[in-house]
């Protein structure tokens, strides 16, 4: 029985196919980062398609000539780093809500069982004292 490998060209085609996709997710996360920016700054929304996000990587200090927008380039990345750390903290966030749930751990119940323990050892102490 001979297994064969899967050729090269399909190992490929997934990963251009990969890289095409990161593109133009990165491209929309751009182009929704400048809205956001024109529409938070009261300027003109961008005239110019989601692929300009991809245009506006070749000059970054001038995102509003890539968007067709007026709109400040500090305020373009600041608008872009928030929603990048946004999605960052939702996704982890979820995570650790998912692992606390699913991990064995003390009950409220446990937390108040000790610390009225804790309370008659002190009691005990200061009536020695």
């Amino acid at each position: 029985m001979t297994t064969a490998a899967r050729p090269v060209d399909d190992t490929l085609v997934n990963l251009a196919l990969i890289a095409i996709g990161v593109a133009g997710a990165a491209a929309a996360l751009l182009r929704g980062a400048a809205a956001l920016t024109a529409w938070v700054s009261r300027t003109g929304q961008p005239t110019a398609d989601w692929a300009s996000g991809i245009r506006v990587l070749g000059d970054p200090a001038d995102p509003g000539r890539a968007f067709g927008a007026d709109i400040s380039p500090l305020a373009d990345w600041t608008v872009l780093a928030v929603l990048v750390d946004s999605q960052h903290v939702l996704l982890f966030g979820e995570k650790l809500v998912f692992l606390e749930c699913s991990q064995a751990g003390f009950g409220n119940d446990e937390v108040l069982e000790i610390q009225y323990a804790l309370e008659i050892l002190q009691r005990h102490v200061e009536q020695k004292a």
